[in-house]
């Protein structure tokens, strides 16, 4: 099973930057956003939905499970970066530890990489935090 998983894991890290490579080349525009939080953060939101009797439903085993898998998780997150950020299409990062800002950043990274008419006031709204927004090239 786990070298099934592999060969499988492999084919796809060499196949999405080719697919990507013949979207861009057909005009195409490949915008890859990765929204992170921390784990502190996660485990803070994860606490507070555990205690919200409104919000509670929305836990399922899967949270718990990956917390603990949390750096396994993250290895893996960084070897398909690596494998799959490219210049034709970079992953963007996108701090989300506070939720509002990263939602506005990231519809503003969005907007400022699609090509169309932007006037010089436009252009100063849509200039990204880089506390906020970080390459993954």
């Amino acid at each position: 099973m786990a070298s099934v998983q592999k060969r499988n894991t492999n084919y796809f890290m060499k196949q999405v930057p080719e697919f990507e490579q013949m979207l861009t080349h057909d005009g195409m525009h490949v915008i890859k956003l990765w929204l992170s939080i921390t784990k502190d953060e996660q485990e803070r939101r994860l606490k507070a939905v555990k205690n919200d009797p409104l919000a509670s439903w929305k836990l399922s085993g899967l949270d718990k499970k990956a917390l603990k898998l949390w750096d396994h998780y993250s290895r893996y997150k960084r070897k398909m970066i690596k494998k799959t950020s490219l210049p034709f299409s970079p992953w963007v990062n996108i701090n989300a530890d506070y939720a509002p800002a990263a939602r506005v950043e990231a519809i503003k990274y969005v907007l400022s990489q699609v090509p169309y008419p932007k006037s010089d006031s436009t252009k100063d709204l849509l200039t990204s935090d880089p506390k906020i927004i970080t390459s993954l090239l």
